[in-house]
């Protein structure tokens, strides 16, 4: 039986890659989000929207395509 971890808000690709020297692959990233999925993470931060984060519009279509439909996917933007 798989755990469902609701309320819980997964940051590690955001928070993760705004730490100095760590760069996830995208197929580490991929591997991170199937995780997440499968032991039934509530919602999971992807990014932040920035012009330098071109992977996201394809991370997002996959991410999509395996999680539950239970889950939501965020990205962060910065205000102006």
């Amino acid at each position: 039986m798989t755990p469902n971890f609701h309320g819980i808000i997964d940051s590690t690709l955001r928070e993760g890659e705004q730490t100095p020297g760590v760069r996830f692959s995208q197929d580490q990233r991929y591997e991170i989000i199937r995780q997440l999925s499968l032991v039934g993470v509530e919602e999971m931060e992807l990014g932040v929207a920035s012009a330098h984060n071109s992977h996201l519009q394809e991370l997002f279509a996959w991410a999509r395509q395996i999680t539950t439909g239970q889950q939501h996917l965020g990205l962060w933007s910065r205000c102006r």
